[in-house]
């Protein structure tokens, strides 16, 4: 196939973050098709991106040099993906970003105002920060791929959804708000590898608090969340940040088909997992669950408003099954430090980092058991 038979979106797609397989045949083709890219505008300023789209007939890279592009709105559905992708990292920087249309990839920049994903399809956001609430809504085929988010990710209603390999949180204190939020009848979606770090529950004068959970699923009337993998995050409620005497639920997973598995978990609630408003379809699978540092929380607890939920192969302070829950082989590790199964005689730390929840060797949990997040730590161990 030669460089005129090869489409403008099938070159963009191969240098804008999809990878092939490994291997010399795959990598030169990869290259191949790098240094026949020829749809590649440098907008140096504002007016010549706005009008690099509005010339865009699809399948161009606009390269974005360091500068303050204000806010944007993109509102048109392009033909082919049309990709902004910032010179150096994070130096092409935005207010408020809003995309309605579709087939569009944003990479590398910095957007401090508020990101807004609406009515759209096939969006991508990758290697960017986004400093203030980011959300996607009624929407489809949305991606948020290694972004550093310190505040509220929100999607509702997105059918077809990817969130991997972000860190949401990670400011001093910790985030008074939920870090991610899941809405509606959003389907099909992954959540995966990511961390998440410390939400910060506030209470106010007039007696109101903050509800602030890491991943947090929520009806909009009669419709859930369903059809959605949450797998190998590493979620944790720092003890010293927020309001002494509220916690944030690391999970509070409601809606149907859900499967938990491999996540890294940390919290002083009860409910550091916990699942309600299901009908069916809900695993909880060898997830690692740790207390606070003095033994606070580190449980999972199944909601009475559920049906058709499993629960195996975790290692958990306690399982509070209210809902009939199918319970399975799961660790039950004590809180009281003079026992012998004492939580922290089993792992190498507190749960702030992945490195903390490899097992000591030898431990009814260590790698080579079935209890945990075996996959996932050997996966990071590797690395």
């Amino acid at each position: 196939m030669t460089s005129s038979q090869t489409s403008a979106a099938e070159r963009v797609r191969r240098t804008a973050g999809w990878r092939p397989k490994p291997g010399l045949r795959s990598a030169m083709i990869a290259l191949f098709a790098t240094l026949m890219v020829a749809d590649t505008a440098h907008a140096n300023d504002r007016q010549d991106l706005i009008a690099a789209l509005k010339g865009a007939k699809g399948g161009e890279v606009i390269s974005l040099p360091d500068g303050d592009y204000g806010d944007l709105t993109i509102d048109r559905a392009f033909p082919a993906t049309v990709s902004l992708r910032a010179s150096s990292p994070g130096g092409a920087v935005f207010g408020t970003f809003t995309v309605s249309g579709g087939n569009l990839i944003i990479d590398g920049v910095t957007v401090t105002e508020r990101l807004v994903i609406k009515d759209a399809d096939k969006v991508r956001i990758v290697n960017s920060r986004l400093k203030a609430w980011s959300e996607a809504l009624f929407s489809s085929n949305i991606e948020l791929q290694g972004n550093d988010i310190p505040a509220t990710l929100n999607f509702d209603t997105v059918d077809t959804f990817d969130i991997s390999g972000n860190v949401i949180g990670r400011v001093p204190g910790g985030i008074n708000d939920d870090l991610i939020r899941i809405i509606g009848a959003s389907s099909q979606g992954t959540i995966q590898n990511n961390s998440l770090e410390d939400a910060a529950p506030q209470r106010y004068p007039d007696g109101t608090y903050t509800h602030a959970d890491g991943i947090q699923f929520i009806n909009r009337g009669a419709d859930w969340p369903h059809d959605i993998v949450i797998r190998g995050n590493l979620i944790y409620d720092d003890p010293s940040t927020g309001d002494r005497e509220l916690w944030m639920q690391p999970l509070a997973i409601g809606g149907n088909n859900i499967l938990i598995e491999e996540n890294l978990v940390m919290g002083g609630t009860p409910n550091t997992i916990i699942v309600a408003n299901t009908s069916g379809g809900v695993k909880v699978l060898n997830n690692t669950v740790l207390p606070w540092p003095k033994g606070d929380g580190g449980t999972i607890r199944i909601n009475s408003t559920t049906s058709g939920v499993v629960v195996d192969g975790n290692v958990t302070a306690g399982i509070i099954n209210q809902g009939n829950a199918t319970v399975g082989d799961n660790y039950v590790y004590s809180t009281r430090a003079s026992a012998p199964n004492h939580f922290a005689k089993l792992f190498a730390g507190n749960g702030r980092a992945w490195q903390d929840y490899v097992p000591t060797a030898g431990s009814p949990v260590a790698l080579g058991t079935r209890y945990g997040a075996q996959k996932r730590l050997r996966e990071l161990l590797d690395r």
